[in-house]
């Protein structure tokens, strides 16, 4: 991607949270966008095999716990 579509993208991300940060904070979280996404690519392409990726959290006993 372009330095326009990073900086078009972390404006549109955020924006769409809510939040409006400062143009010279757009500008470094753009800045910073291609090496995130290529870190999180490598993440993603670890081979888990069948394994799930995450726990699962159960705040609460469930019936399947035998609680009732």
């Amino acid at each position: 991607m372009s330095d326009h579509d990073d900086l078009t993208q972390v404006r549109t991300v955020l924006a769409g949270a809510g939040i409006i940060p400062p143009d010279r904070e757009l500008e470094l979280l753009a800045r910073v966008l291609p090496t995130l996404r290529a870190q999180m690519d490598r993440a993603y392409a670890l081979d888990t095999g069948e394994v799930a990726p995450v726990a699962t959290f159960r705040p609460a006993p469930t019936p399947e716990d035998g609680a009732r």
